[in-house]
């Protein structure tokens, strides 16, 4: 297992080992949707798409953010108390803030999966996916002390790349001052 290295030009599609199998098309696309994020069909791939941009000099952590939401909403780790994990956590899109909630460390397999951890926690919690439903962030890590579970396909995600960024407006961070943000430990972090 190593670092990321993505593309920040390559808008890259996700979806999760539970629905798509690292050989084969991409048939389940991680998109925005009323009910928060959710991985379903990849019928219009031109609004299911992520860009990983690189945060500072840090290898393999990035911003992410979609085409569907554009620059001002990024990828974030989100305290919701209806959510049933322990620290009750979701993955939600958020105003760019560019803060820890929205960096994420991404770590390659090197067998076509990746695992999502987010910055706030270190790697006490990975992003997962509840069958049928929402993205969550999970302190059960497959294979860790605290897990009963070797492999967890909604912890393994698949990020392939679909075509070229080419567009000028995506080529930048966007943060807001540090003043502008709260600085309130993550589990309890409330945008």
């Amino acid at each position: 297992m190593s670092q990321a290295s993505l593309d920040s030009n390559t808008w890259y599609l996700l979806s999760d080992a539970r629905v798509t199998n690292t050989t084969g098309p991409v048939i389940g696309c991680l998109q925005q949707t009323s009910n928060g994020l959710r991985t379903y069909s990849c019928d219009n791939k031109e609004t299911m798409a992520w860009q990983f941009q690189p945060v500072n000099s840090t290898k393999g952590r990035y911003l992410i953010r979609s085409n569907a939401t554009g620059v001002r909403l990024q990828l974030s780790a989100c305290w919701d108390p209806a959510e049933t994990a322990n620290g009750h956590t979701v993955v939600c899109m958020r105003r760019t803030t560019s803060g820890e909630s929205q960096m994420w460390d991404i770590l390659d397999w090197g067998d076509g999966t990746f695992d999502l951890f987010n910055a706030a926690n270190g790697f006490s919690y990975i992003v997962d996916r509840h069958a049928g439903s929402g993205v969550f962030m999970s302190d059960q890590i497959a294979g860790s002390a605290v897990s009963d579970s070797v492999d967890v396909p909604g912890q393994r995600w698949i990020i392939r790349g679909d075509r070229a960024v080419n567009d000028p407006a995506y080529s930048s961070v966007f943060s807001v001052r540090s003043s502008d943000v709260s600085q309130v430990p993550f589990v309890h972090h409330r945008d």
